[in-house]
C-alpha cells in the first residue's frame, strides 16, 4: 500500500487509546453548552422585545404627530369659518345702514320735507319780494379769473425755460 498523505497515517494501534471514551461522559462541558445556549435564546429574546417596543413607540410618535397636524389643520379651519362667519355679519350690517341712509336721503331730498325742516328746526321764513337782494354776475367773471392763471403759468414757464437753459 501506497501512503499519499500523512494526514491519515497512523503508527501504532487506535485501539489501545481512543479518543472517545464510552463510559465517561464530559458533564461539564454539556452544561456549558447549554447554558451558552441558553444565553443566546435569552439575548434573541430581549433583543425582540426591543425591537417590538421600539416598534410600538414608533407607532405611538406617529400617531401623536398625525393627532397634532390635524387638531392644529382643525383649528385653523375653525378660526377661518369663524372670521368669515364675522365678515358676513359686517357685510349684512353695513348693507343695512347702506339702506337706512338711502332712506334717508329720499326723506331728505323730498322738497316739503326740506322745507318743514328748514321752518321747524332752523326758523326760516321765506323772504317777502320787499326783501329779496338781487345780486349780478357775469359769465365772464371766472373766465378772466382761469385766464389770469393760465397767463401766469406761462410767465413762469418761460422763465422756467430760460433759467434751465442758462444753468
Amino acid at each position: 500500500m501506497i501512503v499519499m498523505d500523512n494526514k491519515n497515517l497512523i503508527n501504532g494501534s487506535s485501539a489501545l487509546a481512543p479518543k472517545y471514551k464510552p463510559g465517561t461522559r464530559n458533564v461539564d462541558e454539556e452544561l456549558e453548552k447549554l447554558r451558552k445556549q441558553q444565553r443566546e435564546k435569552q439575548k434573541q429574546l430581549a433583543h425582540k422585545r426591543t425591537k417590538a417596543k421600539a416598534k410600538l413607540l414608533i407607532g405611538i410618535a406617529a400617531a401623536f404627530t398625525v393627532g397634532v397636524i390635524l387638531i392644529s389643520r382643525y383649528a385653523a379651519v375653525y378660526n377661518m369659518q369663524k372670521n368669515l362667519t364675522k365678515v358676513k355679519t359686517d357685510i349684512h350690517n353695513v348693507s343695512m345702514e347702506n339702506e337706512n341712509l338711502k332712506v334717508q336721503l329720499l326723506k331728505a331730498s323730498d322738497m316739503q320735507q326740506v322745507e318743514q325742516a328748514a321752518r321747524t328746526k332752523l326758523h326760516m321764513v321765506t323772504p317777502d319780494k320787499d326783501k329779496v337782494i338781487y345780486s349780478e354776475s357775469t359769465k365772464d367773471y371766472f373766465a378772466k379769473a382761469a385766464n389770469e392763471n393760465k397767463s401766469d403759468k406761462t410767465k413762469e414757464s418761460l422763465v422756467a425755460k430760460i433759467k434751465n437753459i442758462l444753468f
